[in-house]
């Protein structure tokens, strides 16, 4: 964060170094300040769909799921073959428990570009959460196919999606 200060303080222009900082920021869990210098970054130049796509997700840490949904959004307007605008933004949309509209989103995600691990990973979260294992079951292969490294990691977020579903909003879904 020092670094990415000194540059901002010979020039403030610099949207790569507001960019940068606030993912440094956010990963810090400092989302306040992540989220101004993604603000800033965008008044610099709005035409990037990064700092919208990354103030996306400082959103949603902050549970403000329609600003995150409108920034990926308009991170899909000025690029929109972004398949992981479209992953995040059907977290957005499962988080919100809006399932069907996250399995249109992760499907055209894997549509756009089909090695992308998450898109799969999600979408069979969401295709159990909706009562449709049997489809979930190809989308979970496929993810262990791309990701097995992760593969606890998903089969424990499969048992999380299952008890949901036939328990009910016991927790609520991260």
């Amino acid at each position: 964060v020092r670094d990415y200060n000194r540059a901002l303080e010979i020039d403030d222009g610099l949207c790569a170094a507001y960019i940068n900082r606030g993912v440094l920021r956010y990963e810090l869990g400092d989302v306040d300040n992540a989220m101004s210098d993604l603000d800033r970054a965008i008044a610099i130049n709005g035409k990037l769909p990064w700092p919208y796509y990354l103030r996306a997700y400082v959103w949603m840490e902050k549970k403000n799921f329609a600003a995150s949904i409108a920034d990926f959004n308009r991170a899909m307007e000025l690029e929109p073959r972004n398949s992981l605008a479209l992953i995040g933004r059907g977290i957005g949309f499962m988080k919100q428990r809006k399932f069907d509209l996250a399995v249109k989103d992760f499907t055209t995600a894997i549509e756009v570009n089909s090695g992308v691990a998450e898109a799969y990973g999600n979408r069979a979260i969401a295709l159990i959460l909706t009562g449709n294992e049997t489809n979930a079951l190809a989308d979970i292969k496929r993810f262990i196919e791309l990701k097995p490294e992760m593969k606890r990691e998903l089969e424990v977020r499969v048992e999380l999606a299952k008890k949901l579903k036939r328990d009910g909003p016991v927790a609520q879904f991260r």
